[in-house]
């Protein structure tokens, strides 16, 4: 018996979405990942002894990404985690080194503006020659689990 908060993703559906409104289609090494069955739910037993919701969804969005996540480059079961406070960057791949950030949001879109701590440590990461793929989480607080996520490949040469 399935709960919930755990969704088949029909990876068919995916690649016929994909390859109407992108003309494309995603490589079949990353197909796999989107035909299995994930939990969506938070781990909400790590947010005990935080106050701030900021620092809650912090604990939770990056818990559930470690878990759940792969590397969309080159497949890789999973990321690695950095260590807290790296200037964008939160995890990365231990086989081809891409380092990814993870920005996420209450609600059920991302809506027009990201917020980030410093502006221009930001600016500076994403002109860099490693700069990173982004993944762009929204969550919903009345289940504490996932809603949506959005990868963002990095893109070199990308001036602001």
């Amino acid at each position: 018996m399935e709960s919930d908060s755990v969704e088949r993703i029909d990876a068919d559906w995916i690649n016929e979405w994909i390859s109407r409104y992108y003309l494309c289609s995603l490589p079949t090494i990353y197909m796999y990942k989107l035909s299995i069955e994930m939990n969506l739910a938070f781990d909400l037993s790590l947010a005990k002894g935080y106050t701030s919701q900021s620092q809650i969804a912090r604990v939770l969005t990056e818990d559930w990404m470690s878990r759940n996540s792969y590397c969309p480059n080159c497949g890789t079961d999973q990321l690695n985690q950095f260590k807290n406070n790296l200037p964008v960057a939160d995890f990365y791949c231990g086989v081809c080194a891409h380092q990814f950030e993870l920005k996420s949001k209450l609600g059920p879109s991302m809506g027009k503006k990201i917020v980030d701590g410093a502006y221009e440590s930001m600016i500076k990461r994403i002109q860099a020659i490693d700069n990173p793929n982004f993944f762009f989480l929204t969550y919903l607080r009345s289940t504490w689990s996932v809603d949506n996520l959005m990868i963002i490949p990095k893109h070199r040469g990308f001036n602001l």
